[in-house]
């Protein structure tokens, strides 16, 4: 993979990826043109998560417009492909929705968020579904699952495949 950034006036940039070891970087080096590049042994099939880190600020890449937040953390996606990746791609399949609903929380005292999977054709269906619950982990919230996890993309995927039961998959702010 080829990382590139254009910053004439930084002094140092770097990347830091999912694919790298606990506090690894990547150092890029400047050309006469203000661009900053660096490459990186083949990665496999898989879903990464990126920043550059330009003069020890941490951005995401302004030409890639795929970025996930996962509660203050935002970085830039990254996905090679490959077999092992197609679960987390926008597949030619039949997709199902997320909806963002709002409740009341009697023990917390205000309003909540959740985002709702509901499986392809469940609108137009009378069938009942199992549901899936899906909690995230410390500094995340309900969004994490939708944009980290990609849930909307994988389910589609794995329901299309016969590998998952068609489901309503809630993911609460807990």
């Amino acid at each position: 993979v080829i990382f590139r950034l254009y910053s004439e006036n930084a002094r140092s940039v770097v990347v830091s990826g999912s694919w790298m070891g606990m506090g690894e970087t990547l150092e890029m080096n400047k050309g006469s043109d203000g661009i900053w590049s660096a490459s990186t042994q083949a990665l496999e099939p898989s879903m990464y998560h990126y920043n550059f880190v330009l003069d020890g600020v941490s951005i995401l890449d302004p030409r890639n417009p795929k970025a996930m937040r996962d509660g203050t953390r935002y970085a830039s996606t990254l996905i090679v492909p490959g077999e092992a990746s197609e679960v987390f791609q926008v597949n030619d399949v039949p997709h199902g929705s997320i909806s963002k609903v709002w409740y009341d929380s009697p023990t917390l005292n205000l309003k909540r968020r959740m985002y709702v999977y509901t499986p392809p054709g469940y609108e137009d269906s009378k069938d009942e579904y199992p549901v899936l619950y899906l909690l995230h982990g410390g500094g995340g919230d309900e969004d994490a699952w939708s944009t980290l996890g990609r849930t909307r993309q994988i389910l589609d995927n794995l329901i299309e495949k016969g590998l998952a039961e068609p489901m309503i998959c809630v993911m609460p702010n807990s």
